[in-house]
């Protein structure tokens, strides 16, 4: 297949392609079973110094093996990733399946998981970042009104450790994250949107990593109007700082093992919601002024009504009240 496109190309190319000289035209020569490779092509493509700077790529393209493309390899790894199935091997025969409807009028994939698994070792962060940001762009685009709520983009975090296999190649690169004698394993903490239920940003790491520390990595990916709703294992002082200071606003979860302080004299109106993080390891550092809400909810896993807390850095109530607060945090707990 022979598509021609306006572009610069020197003579002696044109004419070792067999282009016409008279105009400025370049040819791009696409891998084809039909097509044939002529002496002046084959010429043009290897000897001539330049050619793939100026013609960006060569003539033809060599004829290979590999049933894994990039594109593929890419749409192959997502449909992965929302399908349910309960063993790696559905999920990939499912995906598999879409794959080939999708490109049905080229080349099937390969059948084997271990061939799939080579073709995504060649895809780079170069490849993965870009495509990030152009799943998040459209999902902004298909959430439509449920991308909004009450003036908010709320975004659920959570993170899950998963055994991996006792290799000596998982060990080396993973460590041990539990006792001793136990396996290699991975932490995954993902940033949900809410309105949508799918997910946003993600980060993968050793099980030895930290939710908290995946966060960061995560925060830049953020829109404006953000709010996340996390659990007690994001809780920290020098994260909630770092996220106050980003101008990111959170509604967390306030856990057993957190100490307040109240009335510090250090705001001119006295609130009875307004409380102060500030651990004794912390004191050269200036305090963390947060809102208390106490709620009694109702446990989705045992059913009875239990006391909890949540402390956010949206002092307006206007903003945001205890009512939806409530509201956000039980929608976490369906994602």
């Amino acid at each position: 297949m022979i598509t021609i496109k306006e572009n610069r190309t020197s003579l002696p190319i044109r004419i070792l392609s067999r282009q016409n000289p008279k105009i400025y035209k370049e040819v791009y020569y696409v891998h084809n079973t039909h097509t044939t490779r002529n002496v002046c092509a084959y010429i043009s493509a290897n000897f001539i110094p330049g050619h793939e700077k100026i013609s960006y790529g060569p003539l033809f393209s060599e004829r290979t093996s590999a049933r894994w493309s990039g594109l593929r390899t890419i749409f192959q790894s997502l449909l992965m990733s929302y399908d349910d199935a309960a063993t790696l091997r559905d999920r990939f025969a499912h995906a598999r399946e879409g794959v080939v409807e999708m490109f049905s009028h080229q080349r099937r994939p390969g059948q084997t998981y271990q061939g799939f698994v080579k073709a995504r070792r060649r895809l780079t962060t170069a490849v993965a970042a870009p495509l990030q940001r152009h799943l998040q762009h459209q999902h902004q685009k298909l959430a439509g009104p449920f991308w909004q709520q009450d003036g908010w983009i709320p975004f659920a975090g959570d993170g899950s450790r998963f055994e991996m296999p006792r290799t000596k190649e998982n060990e080396d690169a993973f460590g041990c994250a539990g006792r001793n004698k136990t396996g290699p394993q991975l932490l995954l903490t993902v940033l949900y949107h809410m309105g949508t239920g799918l997910p946003w940003a993600w980060q993968c790491g050793p099980g030895t990593d930290s939710e908290r520390y995946h966060l960061r990595w995560m925060m830049d990916t953020l829109p404006p109007k953000a709010l996340l709703v996390l659990d007690a294992g994001f809780t920290g002082y020098e994260l909630m700082c770092d996220l106050d200071r980003c101008g990111i606003r959170f509604l967390i979860r306030a856990g057993a093992n957190m100490t307040f302080l109240r009335d510090l004299g250090l705001e001119v109106e006295q609130r009875g919601d307004i409380v102060w993080l500030w651990p004794g390891t912390h004191r050269r550092r200036p305090p963390l002024r947060l809102r208390l809400i106490q709620l009694e909810v109702i446990s989705p896993e045992t059913g009875q009504v239990e006391s909890m807390c949540l402390v956010t850095n949206v002092m307006d109530h206007h903003q945001l009240s205890d009512e939806q607060a409530e509201w956000f945090y039980q929608q976490r707990w369906g994602v």
